[in-house]
């Protein structure tokens, strides 16, 4: 059976959703929710929803909080045989302050338990991965470690860049990534040039794939996503009845889009299918919609078709 395997973090996230535009420097009355996340984990736990059998590699404070996410994993289908627990680190942590938008506005994240991830004991672990096999890595794992596994095996590997800071850890390894997911200002830094136009976006979707990315998606935000896999370069777009939590949408769409893409080789059907996930994300509260299923995805994709617009 084709898998996923994401090599990443797990952690508690804070989200702080306020009643009124924000004020620096201010107590801002609002809503906090505590739920279990990171960027890896949340990746797993939508493609799992999706319908994949995923694994997640990461490392657990051995406290409550690391125990309790750790359960959780388990309870939501993702298997962790590959993961363990810290005997040195506290559980990682991530806050997150939204705007009145509900877009993210700052966050923090704490995430130095990633560290003590030993590469060397997944290597195997990628190697005996098949070609039709995805591993994804996030940027949270420190530079050697991505070098190291990036390189491991024959599976195809994808990466999210997180942020621009840390995108560039991957700069020089781009090449060995099948699938990339970066947005607007995460693609700038990894090409060295402004993304302002659609003329820009073509150039860097053409960019990316010269540089021997097989799959590159570019989000715009609002704006849909742009991709290409060197064959079909498309803008897809799909408007959102409202916006309630967008914090989530980018590690939904990365989870599902790897979830369909195990079963279709239809390239552009399987970035629609993506973007219909993340968009009834979007609409939910939940940074990952707990009842988000396969099925639903396909049911709303049929009801809302996707804008789309050729860039060749």
């Amino acid at each position: 059976m084709k898998e996923i395997l994401v090599v990443g973090g797990a952690n508690v996230d804070l989200v702080g959703i306020p009643d009124k535009p924000l004020r620096i420097r201010d107590s801002n009355p609002g809503k906090i929710s505590v739920s279990f996340g990171g960027v890896g984990r949340n990746i797993a736990h939508n493609a799992v929803l999706a319908g994949a059998k995923v694994e997640l590699a990461t490392i657990f404070g051995n406290d409550l909080l690391g125990t309790s996410c750790a359960e959780d994993c388990r309870r939501v289908g993702i298997r962790l045989t590959h993961s363990r627990f810290s005997s040195t680190h506290a559980s990682s942590m991530y806050l997150a302050v939204l705007d009145a938008g509900r877009d993210m506005h700052l966050a923090i994240s704490d995430m130095e338990i990633l560290d003590e991830l030993d590469e060397e004991r997944l290597v195997p672990v990628i190697s005996s991965l098949d070609e039709q096999d995805f591993c994804v890595l996030d940027t949270n794992l420190k530079q050697e470690v991505i070098e190291t596994l990036s390189e491991a095996g024959r599976c195809r590997f994808a990466l999210d860049p997180i942020s621009t800071r840390k995108a560039l850890k991957a700069k020089h390894l781009l090449h060995r990534f099948h699938v990339l997911k970066p947005n607007r200002y995460e693609a700038e830094v990894l090409l060295d040039m402004k993304i302002e136009t659609l003329q820009d976006v073509h150039t860097a979707l053409n960019r990316f794939i010269e540089i021997g990315i097989a799959e590159v998606i570019i989000s715009l935000g609002e704006d849909g996503i742009a991709a290409s896999n060197g064959v079909d370069v498309v803008l897809l777009k799909m408007v959102p009845e409202r916006v309630v939590n967008a914090t989530g949408a980018g590690d939904c769409f990365l989870g599902a889009y790897l979830a369909e893409r195990l079963r279709s080789d239809d390239f552009v059907h399987c970035l629609s299918y993506a973007l219909a996930a993340s968009v009834l994300t979007i609409q939910k509260e939940e940074t990952v919609v707990q009842d988000l299923n396969d099925e639903k995805i396909r049911a709303f994709l049929l009801e809302h078709p996707v804008e789309r617009k050729n860039l060749t």
